[in-house]
């Protein structure tokens, strides 16, 4: 028995209708449209959370005080839903199966592991190459302070716009390593904007993280699991081991404008214990060669006099 497929265009459509579908599902234009569709969806409702995440009478009246990001966050995270899942049925025809709630809990709950044990990893290495020591521990308290919704929806919109996105309509085309290395690039170059990001973690980002976070999507079909590596990254790197989440400033601290102030003179990747002002869990700092020795002071020649020309003649 053959299998049935939807029809190309739909049939009782106008042709000029018809025209826009067929130029919509163009793998290239979907990747276009979809992309900015999520983007916008994703990057205004941070814009909101940083501007009225502190207004108890924010316009959207989601929540009240200090709940109103959560409640912020929870809209923002509906919202990218309903545009995805609106955006593959209508012009894709098919339902996302990448969000499908199939052990959604399962994959995030592993996401968050490897995102701890990945990232306590590279630090251990770092410790063994002397390029970073632990200096204090702070109370656990903290390890919850400035975390915002923030912390949650970004993760989540930038799976959805690069692997539900980019990577896989690029597979569409491309297959599965040309996706790969395009949806790598773009993910290290759109990283390019974030304040005090240095070519070597652009390169970083696109070499090992992007295809880092591309792996679960490959291996399970579903966004969960890279979602879950995604967040337990970046908080363990920011709130446990005190270090630079690359544009994750306000999302870890909330207040954006005081923080980026405090930690614009910053001269290094990690933090140092003072700059770390109680926000961190552990207060840590790289290791850095001791100041090079100044010269001694020139000193004069003892028992000598300056030499003076005579003439000979008194």
């Amino acid at each position: 028995m053959e299998r049935q497929t939807e029809p190309a265009v739909e049939p009782q459509a106008t042709p000029r209708l018809r025209l826009l579908l067929r130029i919509l599902r163009n793998p290239f234009v979907s990747l276009l449209v979809l992309y900015n569709l999520v983007f916008y969806v994703h990057w205004s409702g941070n814009a909101y959370i940083l501007t009225f995440g502190t207004n108890s009478l924010g316009p959207l009246l989601l929540a009240s005080g200090p709940f109103l990001p959560y409640g912020a966050g929870i809209f923002i995270i509906g919202n990218l839903l309903i545009v995805y899942g609106s955006y593959t049925r209508a012009m894709e025809r098919r339902s996302a199966t990448e969000l499908s709630l199939f052990r959604m809990g399962p994959e995030l709950g592993i996401g968050f592991l490897l995102g701890f044990a990945l990232m306590t990893a590279c630090f251990l290495i770092g410790m063994a190459l002397g390029l970073y020591r632990i200096e204090g521990i702070d109370r656990w308290q903290n390890l919850l302070s400035g975390v915002t919704a923030g912390t949650v929806t970004t993760p989540f919109g930038e799976e959805l716009q690069f692997r539900g996105v980019v990577f896989r309509l690029l597979e569409e085309v491309f297959g599965g390593w040309v996706a790969l290395v395009l949806s790598s690039l773009w993910f290290g170059y759109v990283h390019s904007g974030n304040e005090g990001e240095t070519l070597a973690g652009l390169a970083a980002i696109a070499i090992v993280y992007g295809p880092m976070l591309a792996a679960p999507f490959m291996l399970t079909r579903r966004l969960w699991m890279g979602t879950g590596l995604h967040l337990a990254w970046n908080y363990t790197m920011g709130k446990v081991y005190s270090g630079s989440v690359s544009g994750g400033d306000h999302l870890h601290h909330g207040h954006a404008g005081a923080d980026r102030e405090a930690r614009r003179d910053r001269p290094t990747v990690l933090e140092s214990p003072e700059r770390a002002s109680g926000t961190r869990h552990l207060t840590a700092s790289p290791l850095t060669p001791p100041p090079a020795p100044s010269p001694p002071p020139p000193r004069s020649p003892r028992g000598r006099h300056p030499r003076s020309h005579r003439s000979g003649r008194s």
